[in-house]
């Protein structure tokens, strides 16, 4: 049988010193470890910041350059007050209404250039880049909400209208097989065909 070795005085305080030691490393190293996670959570606050001031950057950019592109073609139709072979009398631009309906629900329509005659409204939808969902969205949701919080046009014919700076692949071709007219930058002006449109 193996004797067990009685340890010395010396050799216990050696040990206990040893222990003490990896304690103080070990706090040091918690206290580093903490460091770097308080480090890290301020880089982590910091990182959101900045992406909450891109995005905000972003938004700003994308409603001016949408507050441009409205602004643009309305100035043209103001001039022409005609759209789709018809000459209208009023006109407005970013029209924006709310209604509460019997149910409690609250729809909300914004239009960014509506033309008025006796018999015709002309609805005509602004985008930076005109896709094919926002011609989809044109001749479905905007028309029947348009014609929900202002009934007394509900009679009307409805011409639509989609403008744009640029447009995607096909979605011209799609608004004209819809039968809604176009309006694009041409040179130092706009042109606008709308030869053959639907009445919605």
């Amino acid at each position: 049988m193996e004797e067990k070795k009685i340890l010395t005085f010396e050799e216990l305080m050696t040990g206990f010193a040893r222990i003490e030691k990896m304690q103080e490393e070990n706090a040091k190293g918690f206290a580093r470890l903490e460091k770097m996670q308080e480090e890290n959570a301020k880089g982590f606050a910091e990182l959101r910041k900045q992406a909450a001031d891109t995005r905000r950057d972003v938004d700003g950019i994308g409603e001016s350059n949408g507050k441009f592109c409205e602004t643009y073609f309305y100035n043209t139709l103001f001039s022409s007050m005609h759209f789709g072979g018809k000459d209208f009398d009023e006109i407005d631009k970013g029209l924006k209404r709310s209604k509460k309906l019997q149910n409690g629900k609250k729809i909300t329509g914004e239009y960014d250039v509506v033309m008025y005659n006796g018999d015709t409204i002309a609805l005509i939808e602004v985008k930076y880049k005109v896709r094919k969902s926002h011609i989809e969205n044109l001749k479905t949701k905007q028309v029947s909400v348009f014609k929900e919080l202002f009934p007394q046009y509900d009679k009307f014919n409805f011409y639509l209208g989609i403008a744009g700076l640029s447009f995607e692949d096909n979605a011209e071709k799609e608004a004209l097989e819809q039968g809604i007219g176009i309006l694009r930058p041409k040179g130092e002006s706009v042109e606008i065909i709308d030869d053959n449109l639907k009445v919605y």
